[in-house]
């Protein structure tokens, strides 16, 4: 057992308090968590509570500090655990807490819709789609593969893509690679073709876009 001997706000950050045990200094925690366990003067503290104490403390720690990463833009599930992970690691969290608190964090997310993989898919492809080159399907695939989603929810969404998006992307694109130019002999007819595929478009797409931009 032990008992709360100080409670003093930190000089940087008055939202957070150091909490002192019998006299030395033992754990920080926030204006939240020493409300919610009503933390003052002369309180008795087993060692199992201040194991509560400590988790709690750890569990808004990293789940404000995930909030942060999602402000920026939404991101995939996979991402967030990943960056979790390097959180919880990084602070040398002990093994035996790490997934009850990754796993409380993530909930707590997904209840909240915070992160959500199939919203993220629809996001991504409206916004790509909507740019001014517009990347063909397989490059979309593969950037969101790459950002951990299944590809059955790719697969969704990505069945819908227009094909006259697909068709002003790669026009766009072989454009922007010539210049203005026509295509003019058979070797650049072919490395146009490779340029586009490379670009994630169909074969038909890249096949229509350069034929209409060769010229004998």
């Amino acid at each position: 057992m032990s008992f709360v001997t100080k409670i003093s706000p930190q000089k940087r950050r008055p939202d957070r308090y150091n909490i002192f045990l019998d006299g030395k200094y033992t754990f920080p925690v926030s204006e939240e968590v020493l409300l919610s366990f009503g933390l003052k003067d002369g309180l008795e503290l087993s060692d199992e509570r201040i194991q509560e104490i400590v988790e709690e403390e750890n569990y808004n720690k990293f789940y404000i500090k995930i909030l942060d990463f999602l402000s920026y833009r939404i991101r995939s599930k996979d991402e967030v655990v990943k960056r979790l992970r390097e959180y919880l690691y990084k602070a040398e969290i002990e093994e035996k807490f790490l997934q009850d608190i990754e796993a409380k964090i993530l909930q707590r997310l997904e209840e909240a819709g915070l992160i959500n993989d199939e919203e993220f898919v629809k996001n991504y492809i409206s916004s790509a789609s909507g740019s001014k080159t517009p990347p063909g399907p397989r490059k979309i695939k593969e950037f969101l593969f790459r950002k951990g989603v299944e590809a059955s929810v790719i697969d969704k969404y990505l069945s819908n893509y227009p094909q006259e998006t697909e068709l002003e992307g790669a026009k766009s694109a072989l454009e922007k690679r010539l210049r203005g130019a026509k295509v003019r002999d058979l070797k650049e007819k072919q490395k146009s073709l490779q340029f586009l595929l490379r670009k994630g478009y169909s074969y038909g797409i890249a096949r229509t876009v350069v034929d209409s931009n060769f010229e004998v």
